[in-house]
Formats: structure tokens, sequence, C-alpha cells
């Protein structure tokens, strides 16, 4: 378990892979990065694992352009306060209730590619 910028990331050292598995009090707008580095190996980010930002005060994320961000789990932001996400071109499964109960979303956009 690595933590960088109140994202709680596992790694899966054998598929150079990591998951977003939680946060440490994210607040405001939060950028899931392309990957992240950790003894100076790279590890691709490639899901967000559900519950991950449950009851979170987050209220935006983001990813740049070149993710590679495959699943967004269920209830992955369940009771937080999100009101914004950008879904990249990437994301090829939005698992069912992935948004529940955001009651505040109210701006979901997907990547002109996806």
């Amino acid at each position: 378990m690595l933590k960088f910028n109140n994202i709680i990331y596992s790694i899966n050292e054998t598929e150079k892979i990591a998951i977003v598995i939680g946060n440490d009090s994210a607040v405001g707008s939060v950028l899931i990065p392309r990957s992240i580095n950790f003894n100076n190996q790279e590890f691709i980010v490639t899901r967000i694992q559900k519950k991950s930002f449950q009851d979170s005060k987050v209220t935006s994320i983001e990813f740049p352009s070149n993710s590679e961000l495959r699943v967004i789990e269920g209830k992955s932001f369940s009771n937080s306060t999100i009101e914004s996400i950008t879904i990249p071109s990437s994301v090829s499964e939005l698992q069912e209730e992935w948004c529940h109960k955001t009651s505040k979303l109210i701006n979901i956009n997907l990547h002109h590619n996806n």
C-alpha cells in the first residue's frame, strides 16, 4: 500500500499496475495520475476500487489525457461530495452503481474518444 497526494494505491509488482484503493482525507479537486513511481519503477493506474472515495470530501476527479484507467468499480464514490468527473477514453468498464448515492454529481464528462 502506497500513499501519494492523499490517494492510497495498491501495487502489483508483477504486472506493473496500481489500483486506487482509498483516500486519506482527500478534499477538493483530485488528479489521478497516469502512473505512480515506487522504487524506481513505474506502475500504471488501471482501476478505482470499490468504495475508494466513499464518504470523501472530493468535489472533482480529473485524469490526464494519457490515462490508462480501465475500470471504475461499483460504489467507488458512494456518499461523497463529488460534483464533477471526467472519464478518460481508456475506461472500458463502469461497474453497476459506480456513482451510487452521489447526489451532488451533476457534471460527467466523457473524453471525446470514449
